[in-house]
């Protein structure tokens, strides 16, 4: 970036916990590493309406950055100079603010994959063998907020693939998974994840929710069975299934579930337009997006 900007400092906002899952603190320390320059940064998590008002006010003329799962209209302030950039939101609370939702699969302006941003490594390519013996990944968002994976985990292991198959869990802690499945060899649970891309560059095929696992399974093109019990997700979820990315199912739908996974596995040509499909949405450089827009938001240029 050059050093013409107005702004001197960004102050990003998110919040974690159980409920509202893991995706919003990840995406902000995302874009922490990716925007440089001059700025200073600030970051907090979990704070009141209230703290965060007083250090938005505290800190005039700067870019704020919320990342929420709801937003309520008095978070925002009229008469200061800031400029907010508001995630995962439709409605346009100040003027001198920009919407973005990266998870929203829709043809306006800051929506799509073209707005996640990916870990820096995943900019390398997989080269996968097909083979008999698959590697299955499953996931529930940062948290596992409705309490499925066990549930999945003892669907998989029903199958009659058991035997075949590796089944890589992501827990949100240490033997969160039912003792029965801790002491299948088949299963294996995974608390921390210390390097994403090369975790993921040996999974074949993932069940998955529809938030930000769901894009990084995609940019590495590994089909992905959807499944999750929040509505906004399901949403996404069809979306996805329109446009052949992979199919949605409720934790209930176990039959469905099941039928889809011997599908991947099995048939190849089926298999194989999945991981084009997942090609042609997911393949997008987020991260010169992100640089160009905050170039232009430091210059008071219209976005």
């Amino acid at each position: 970036m050059r050093n013409t900007m107005n702004y001197k400092k960004i102050l990003f906002f998110c919040e974690k916990s159980k409920k509202k899952g893991g995706g919003h603190f990840i995406r902000v320390k995302r874009l922490m590493d990716v925007i440089n320059g001059d700025y200073k940064k600030f970051f907090y998590m979990n704070l009141s309406q209230k703290r965060i008002k007083n250090l938005v006010k505290k800190n005039d003329n700067s870019i704020i950055v919320f990342d929420f799962k709801t937003y309520k209209k008095n978070i925002f302030i009229n008469g200061l100079k800031n400029f907010y950039v508001i995630f995962d939101n439709k409605r346009k609370y100040l003027e001198n603010s920009v919407n973005i939702n990266p998870l929203e699969f829709k043809n306006k302006k800051f929506s799509g994959p073209k707005w996640f941003l990916y870990p820096q490594n995943f900019r390398k390519k997989i080269r996968k063998k097909d083979k008999k013996n698959k590697n299955l990944f499953i996931c529930q968002g940062f948290t596992d907020a409705h309490d499925n994976l066990n549930k999945l985990v003892s669907l998989i292991i029903k199958s009659t693939l058991t035997k075949k198959i590796k089944i890589f869990v992501k827990v949100p802690y240490k033997n969160y998974l039912n003792k029965i499945h801790l002491r299948n060899r088949n299963v294996i649970e995974i608390s921390k994840i210390q390097n994403l891309f090369n975790f993921l560059k040996k999974i074949d095929i993932a069940i998955t929710s529809t938030g930000n696992f769901s894009y990084e399974l995609g940019y590495l093109q590994i089909p992905c069975i959807y499944v999750s019990d929040e509505s906004k997700e399901k949403k996404r979820g069809l979306i996805y299934q329109k446009k052949r990315l992979g199919k949605i199912f409720s934790s209930r739908d176990n039959v469905k579930i099941i039928e889809e996974f011997h599908k991947l596995c099995y048939n190849k040509f089926y298999n194989q337009g999945i991981k084009n499909n997942l090609k042609k949405y997911f393949n997008q450089n987020s991260v010169k997006n992100y640089l160009t827009l905050f170039d232009r938001i430091s210059r008071n240029e219209k976005i």
